[in-house]
């Protein structure tokens, strides 16, 4: 189930990506909103914060830690359909 939080969101998400905004700048936006950075999510994830980025700019294949650092600290996967 989801928060309000996370339908807030998910709704800004949705707009910036109708707007074009590139993926890396929406998934750093998201994470300002909730208060975390990106350095917080590689942590998690157990990744450099640079290796993040070049996942997030679509460098690199995205895999399932970065997912699930992303759901547990922002609330929802960016590349997720939820």
């Amino acid at each position: 189930m989801f928060t309000t939080e996370t339908i807030r969101l998910k709704r800004i998400q949705l707009f910036l990506m109708q707007e074009e905004v590139r993926f890396n700048d929406i998934v750093a936006l998201l994470c300002q909103i909730k208060g975390i950075s990106l350095k917080d999510v590689a942590m998690n994830a157990g990744l450099s914060r640079e290796h993040l980025y070049m996942i997030t700019s679509g460098k690199r294949p995205v895999n399932d830690a970065v997912r699930a650092a992303f759901k547990d600290l922002l609330g929802l996967d960016p590349w997720g359909k939820d």
